[in-house]
């Protein structure tokens, strides 16, 4: 009875070893493009109940969607969405306009551990 005691905490204590070393190779591969960060400015995007409108639009028709963020001082929207999960600039914009706003500018696309760039721009399209 104490060898099966001594192995099965045997075996505890090495699946807990473990455990560590298969987690950073999944944060590894999250780092190495798994996720697009998608950033853009929304005209009139000044108010919660806008932002709300805008995110429950976006949640709603963009497959693949990770994570949203709004920041309401810029007019920024700024979308995580996992790489495979194409979303075209049409489709944003159509988004956008079906909630009742406009993009201004153009629609910036990063790999998520990139440093942010700035949405926006002066052409619009």
């Amino acid at each position: 009875m104490k060898r099966i005691t001594v192995f099965v905490t045997l075996l505890v204590v090495l699946a807990g070893l473990s455990a560590p070393l298969v987690a950073p190779q999944r944060l590894l591969a999250a780092e190495q493009g798994a996720v697009q960060r998608i950033q853009f400015v929304v005209a009139g995007l000044s108010c919660p109940f806008c932002a709300y409108g805008i995110e429950k639009r976006l949640r709603r028709e963009i497959a693949g969607l990770d994570s949203l963020g709004l920041d309401l001082k810029t007019g920024t929207v700024t979308l995580h969405v996992r790489d495979g999960d194409s979303v075209s600039d049409a489709q944003l914009r159509a988004v956008v306009k079906k909630a009742g706003f406009s993009v201004l500018g153009d629609i910036k696309r990063s790999a998520a551990g990139d440093p942010a760039r700035p949405a926006g721009g002066t052409s619009s399209a």
